[in-house]
């Protein structure tokens, strides 16, 4: 993404830039986050079968986990969207912490 960034940022100005990358990496991942719930919903709901349920974390609680992920540079955003692709998580929750969640490492990578 520091590449898209910095281009941005020099065809539009920082704010500007900045605003449209934002924007677009939410998008995208809202999009990969869909396409993972309507593709692999079977499948990831056979892996967790064994294992803690996800319902254990209220509605609200998943704004935070996305948020703290989303801040994390260690775990990738494909893998992100697609181990959140669950049922529990809800779309808004999801958006709103991606965007949140970019904000501070976007101006880094300019």
């Amino acid at each position: 993404m520091s590449v898209l960034t910095l281009v941005a940022g020099l065809a539009f100005g920082v704010t500007v830039g900045l605003s449209l990358v934002l924007l677009s990496a939410t998008i995208g991942a809202t999009l990969a986050f869909l396409v993972a719930r309507r593709l692999l919903h079977r499948a990831v709901s056979a892996r967790l079968a064994g294992r803690p349920s996800p319902y254990s974390v209220s509605e609200s609680g998943w704004r935070h986990v996305v948020m703290l992920l989303r801040l994390s540079p260690r775990v990738s955003f494909n893998l992100q969207n697609t181990s959140l692709a669950s049922p529990t998580v809800l779309i808004g929750a999801y958006v709103a912490a991606t965007f949140f969640g970019m904000v501070p490492k976007t101006p880094q990578t300019a």
